[in-house]
């Protein structure tokens, strides 16, 4: 039997921070009316961020952080959490009404129902205070809201997704991830990301294997997300490099009208669908080149 949905909701929320002062009292205020437990898994904050998050009766748990996949794997495994559906957020990442509503509405269906086991989440990327809505990057589906036996976090050091069994819907709405108005900490965050993006590149086979019980496998004929990750395995990374981020940045600006975004769009495109990939580009020929030749440092 369906519960009332005057009830509140039972949906415990997973947020990860890290010196996020400026941005987590937006995230946790868009949960309050969606989720009736708040666990903030903190990798050392010094700005601020634990006592903002105490203060809005969020629950709040330091551990050293090691890579998003452990880090929220753990979290889910160690935290007492009181509910049986879960939802995960970056402190970047906000909810819009629409969706916090859905959530809190359709709350009593998920909890009393046996069929579906996860919600997929349109993301929505806001780069200088405005939303890219174009470059081929919107929409992009997560699933970050499932029933907490049924996913978990695909071991990947870079651009992880929950990996989930069973049936997934689409919410209204979106998520809201703000990438802020400091363009140098934004570079400095991505070239941190883009030496893990170049890891997971240059993995061995046998690396992948290991990894592949908790993987989001590419397939064309598959989900959004699925599908994305088919394209970029299959067509952008059997691409030459250096080459493959130039064509990238012609298909994101031009084919995929990120020019619409205006001038801040013009910033994002060149910065994500370039220069990150062609530092990615630029790690993964200097390994193969060190590797090729081993006396090159000395």
């Amino acid at each position: 039997m369906a519960l009332d949905r005057r009830e509140s909701p039972r949906i415990s929320a997973i947020v990860l921070a890290l010196n996020e002062s400026e941005r987590i009292g937006a995230c946790l205020r868009s949960l309050k009316t969606c989720v009736d437990e708040v666990y903030v898994v903190d990798s050392g904050s010094t700005d601020g961020t634990i006592e903002i998050a105490q203060e809005l009766g969020a629950q709040v748990v330091s551990r050293p952080f090691v890579d998003y996949a452990d880090q929220r794997n753990w979290a889910q495994d160690h935290l007492p959490i009181a509910n049986d559906w879960v939802l995960h957020l970056d402190a970047d990442e906000t909810l819009d009404d629409e969706l916090a509503v859905w959530i809190r509405d359709k709350t009593p269906e998920l909890v009393a129902g046996d069929d579906e086991t996860c919600v997929l989440i349109r993301r929505v990327v806001r780069f200088l205070d405005r939303e890219m809505k174009h470059g081929g990057i919107y929409p992009t589906y997560h699933c970050r809201l499932f029933r907490r036996t049924a996913g978990r976090c695909e071991t990947r050091f870079y651009d992880q997704h929950f990996v989930c069994s069973g049936v997934a819907i689409r919410a209204p709405g979106a998520m809201i991830e703000d990438n802020g108005t400091d363009v140098v900490a934004w570079c400095r965050k991505h070239l941190t990301w883009a030496q893990l993006e170049a890891r997971e590149l240059g993995a061995s086979a046998t690396e992948v294997a290991a990894a592949s019980a908790v993987r989001l496998h590419g397939r064309f004929a598959g989900d959004a997300r699925e599908r994305r990750r088919w394209l970029r395995e299959r067509a952008y990374g059997r691409s030459p490099k250096v080459w493959r981020a130039w064509a990238y940045l012609v298909y994101r600006l031009i084919f995929r009208l990120g020019f619409l975004d205006g001038w801040r769009g013009v910033v994002y495109h060149s910065l994500h669908g370039f220069w990150f990939r062609l530092v990615v580009d630029s790690i993964l020929m200097s390994e193969e080149r060190l590797k090729g030749y081993p006396d090159a440092g000395s």
